[in-house]
């Protein structure tokens, strides 16, 4: 059974909401900012892509929540944004389906921990309960916000998390098992992420410049993206218009080492491959692949070998684009925000560009879209692909409606 993408909404470093992420999408460039929620007097980079500060507070007021509760007030927006774009806002429109939810995240309500942690070494015991902020809580409220009584599911696999909960959300919907899917993910910055990634000296003070050869690290984002997941009979029941179909999946390990890449980009190709095979085309077909492309040396490098193994040899090379300059890296949410990129590809034939402060490494891809972002004919296939510590890989296919 085919399942469609109904709807979507997004928070990210350029606002609230699809259209604010659009306008960031096109204006391109660096997006950091010095950091302005915590102390990083002892971060080397203190500057990351935020929500900006009177959208974080409007969304916090909105939600009714704490300021240690961004991840869940992002997730919460994105996704009463996708049930309304996908005309199921009112609970009456949902009721009596199964819904299920999937969540992808990195730290999930982390500022919680941090303050408890604080409280703790200040010899108080007056932060949030620990058992009540792990992961998985950001995926069981939004269940009992919403009265979601199907799977409720949160993916943790770093900076893939959002392309495997997406990815297990159209497996569940492809097989039956529920009638509706919220997938996604949601992460917000924090001082114990900032510090570890500034530790790693993963950090880039000039900004991300995904595969420009002068490039020397990430920078961090946040924000929140879900989409409404629907089997196809659904769809047409109900006389919904879809988006885009997930027609494809796969997971790939490196089996390699705790935080660096496999240095030939096996990994990134496997989880590329799986998801062509399961949506039955070839490299081919393909006309758009959205790179994971952090700006670190080896992760560009790597993905570039896998994309020229994959994609070589054709007549004209697939365009190759990356999301990160104006977003960050929102890690958990990153995957999913780049699956909102393609779906606006895919319905508007909108192509984001990278702008570089040099040349492209000599080893980018040949298809790589610099400059300006493109508006032209919509691509057919829009293949998006995400890689994580410890070896993690996830990769989707999306195909335009109505493409034969």
């Amino acid at each position: 059974m085919r399942a469609g993408i109904t709807g979507f909404g997004v928070v990210s470093s350029a606002g609230i909401g699809v259209d604010a992420f659009r306008v960031g999408l096109i204006r391109g460039g660096a997006g950091g900012t010095p950091v302005d929620r915590y102390d990083t007097a002892d971060i080397r980079v203190p500057v990351a892509a935020q929500v900006p500060a009177p959208a974080r507070e409007e969304l916090l007021r909105r939600h009714g929540v704490g300021d240690g509760e961004l991840a869940s007030a992002f997730l919460w927006d994105a996704a009463d944004q996708a049930l309304a774009h996908a005309g199921l806002g009112d609970g009456d429109a949902r009721r009596g389906l199964r819904v299920g939810i999937w969540v992808g995240t990195s730290g999930g309500d982390l500022a919680l921990w941090e303050r408890y942690h604080g409280a703790r070494l200040a010899g108080r015991d007056d932060g949030p309960d620990p058992r009540l902020t792990g992961h998985g809580t950001l995926a069981e409220r939004l269940a009992r916000r919403l009265g979601a009584r199907g799977p409720v599911v949160t993916v943790v696999t770093a900076c893939c998390s959002s392309t495997g909960a997406i990815g297990l959300a159209r497996e569940a919907v492809a097989e039956g098992e529920v009638d509706l899917a919220l997938a996604g993910g949601a992460d917000a910055l924090s001082r114990f992420a900032h510090a570890g990634f500034d530790a790693l000296r993963a950090l880039s003070p000039s900004g991300i410049e995904p595969f420009g050869a002068t490039r020397d690290g990430l920078q961090l984002g946040e924000g929140a993206a879900m989409l409404v997941v629907e089997p196809e009979p659904a769809i047409v029941r109900r006389g919904a218009r879809v988006l885009a179909w997930v027609d494809g999946f796969g997971l790939a390990g490196d089996a390699h080492h705790l935080t660096a890449p496999r240095r030939d980009g096996g990994g990134v190709e496997d989880a590329l491959r799986a998801a062509m095979a399961q949506a039955g085309i070839g490299p081919g077909d393909v006309d758009l692949v959205n790179a994971h492309a952090t700006g670190t040396v080896f992760n560009d490098a790597m993905e570039a070998k896998a994309i020229d193994r994959l994609f070589g040899g054709r007549a004209e090379p697939v365009a190759v684009n990356a999301i990160k300059q104006p977003l960050g890296h929102a890690l958990g949410a990153a995957g999913a925000m780049e699956v909102v990129m393609g779906v606006l590809a895919l319905t508007e034939g909108l192509v984001p560009a990278a702008r570089l402060r040099g040349e492209p490494d000599a080893e980018a891809p040949a298809g790589l879209v610099l400059g300006d972002a493109r508006r032209g004919p919509s691509p057919r296939v829009f293949a998006t692909t995400n890689s994580a510590f410890a070896g993690n890989n996830a990769a989707l296919v999306l195909t335009r409606v109505g493409a034969p």
